[in-house]
Order: structure tokens, then sequence, then C-alpha cells
């Protein structure tokens, strides 16, 4: 079995720049037990975490704060961990990496697949989600039995919808989709609107952000298809998402590791990220796989 991974999804429309929030700082309390038994942790430094707003990964909350299931997960990892403050940074998603690379901020919470290419790059946490497939299509529509990349692949009639820099794009090559079917979008809004306007036919993400931007908008006429887990040349793919550090920072990204698997058995990740439309399912998936492993599929 193969396992790979994928980019996010913009969801709500991502800032034109990097800005640093300022009231919009999060603050994680010092001095509780750190959740698992251990003697209270000793107070640290404040770290920085970039984030994007790719609901329901990462967005900005109403007060300015980074929410959404990679934000709210590191939080409670680094509370445990003894951080006194933990600040965010909001990033356009493709200047995530290269963010973290210029020292902008000390870590990506953003529901970031763990890719082999990106893994040559920086460090990765093991994933602490794992993540299906689908199509948004129109509920009265002729394309509502979507199940996989190869359906996709053998109606020449379908127009599919993809976001630009996303593993999907490299899923519709892949079965032989071709160029002249496909429309890429910069966001999820852009892409869903040209669904819902009849631009396109389908549009492709991880299962949960689908599930999510028809919620939030409210579509009634749009559906998302049974979620799946695509194979490509008889393997399937299994994608996973983490947290990504520099590479010169192992002691913390193993020490956020350790804490992260702890709680993910404990199933306070499971909780955590609930709201958001992860079920424990996804979580305990998870916990099957290590970033050593998807960054070596």
């Amino acid at each position: 079995m193969e396992q790979v991974t994928r980019k996010g999804f913009l969801w709500r429309s991502a800032a034109s720049t990097t800005a640093l929030l300022g009231s919009g700082a999060f603050l994680a309390a010092c001095g509780d037990d750190n959740g698992a038994g251990n003697a209270k942790a000793e107070p640290r430094k404040s770290i920085t975490i970039g984030f994007a707003n790719v609901a329901p990964y990462c967005f900005v909350g109403e007060n300015g704060e980074p929410k959404g299931q990679a934000p709210e997960v590191a939080q409670r990892v680094l509370k445990d961990l003894g951080f006194t403050e933990v600040h965010g940074v909001l990033t356009e998603w493709g200047s995530l990496i290269g963010g973290l690379l210029a020292d902008r901020f000390d870590m990506v919470a953003a529901g970031m697949f763990i890719t082999p290419e990106r893994c040559t790059q920086v460090l990765f946490s093991d994933p602490d989600y794992a993540a299906q497939q689908a199509f948004a299509v129109e509920r009265d529509g002729a394309f509502t039995g979507l199940s996989s990349w190869q359906d996709v692949a053998g109606s020449d009639k379908l127009r599919l919808g993809l976001l630009g820099g996303s593993v999907e794009l490299g899923f519709a090559k892949a079965v032989g989709v071709p160029k002249s079917r496909i429309s890429v979008y910069q966001t999820g809004p852009d892409g869903m609107e040209a669904l819902k306007t009849g631009r396109v036919d389908a549009f492709a993400l991880p299962a949960v952000g689908l599930q999510w931007a028809v919620k939030t908008m409210k579509a009634d006429d749009l559906v998302v298809t049974t979620p799946f887990f695509p194979v490509i040349d008889g393997e399937k793919k299994i994608s996973g998402g983490g947290y990504a550090f520099k590479k010169k920072d192992t002691k913390l990204r193993d020490e956020f590791n350790t804490k992260l698997r702890a709680l993910m058995q404990e199933g306070v990740v499971a909780e955590i990220v609930e709201p958001y439309g992860f079920t424990k399912e996804a979580v305990d998936a998870a916990q099957a796989l290590t970033a050593s492993k998807l960054c070596s599929a």
C-alpha cells in the first residue's frame, strides 16, 4: 500500500500578503499539568506558527486569532510542552514553507499534507489525520455517482475544477484526464463558484474540505460524493496531514511529535477537531501512518 498526501484546500480567501497577527496572537496558558500525568512544564519562550485561510484546516477567527483543526491542535500540544505564548502569522498557502525557511515563523500549523517533495525542504511531525478524496457536484446532476479518479477519466463530458498546486492535479494527470477538461483555480471559493455557475461539473478536494464548504455556503443545490481513497496504478493512496518544522529543529519536532501522539491516543485530538468535520476514524487511521513512511512514499 502506497501512502501519499495533499496540498490544502483554500476555502476562505487567503491574505494577499503575509501578516503578523498582533491582537490576534493567542496565548497558551502556562503552569497546567500537561495532560499526560507528567510534572508541570517549565516556562518556555514564545513560539510562532504559520497558518493560512484554508478552512477547516486553519483560518482566521472572528477576533483575528488562528482557528481550525491544525492551529487548535498545535495550541494544545505547545501548551503541554510549556510554551507561554503562541503567536500566529497569517500567510498565503503557497508561501507557508517559504516563510518557515525564511524564519518568519517557527512551524507550520495548516493541516499540510506530508509529501516526499515537501519532506526535502522541511521536517514533519507524524500525521494527525488521514484524508479521503471526494467531488462536489450538482445535487440533481449527472455526476453524483463519481467514486474514483478513474470515473472522471472515463467521462469525456465531465469538466473538472481543481485547486492550483494540489495533489488532485497529480491524480487527474495520472489517470489521464486531458488538460482540455481541467480548469485550475487559486482558491476554494473560486472553484465552488465555478461549480455553482455551471462552468465545471465537479470540483475535487479532500472530502472534509468539500463538506465544510457546502455546509458553510448553505449550498443546497450541491452535494459531496461518497469519500474514497484514490487508487493510482493499482495502489491505494492514503493521505495524511501534519505539522512542518525547520530541518534544524529536530528536537522541537520530536518533542511535538511525542506529545501529539499521546494526545491522539488519549482521544484529545479527536475531541478538538470534531467541530471542524474531522471524524475519530480519520484521527485513528492516522495513528497507523508515520512521517517517515509518507516522506518515502
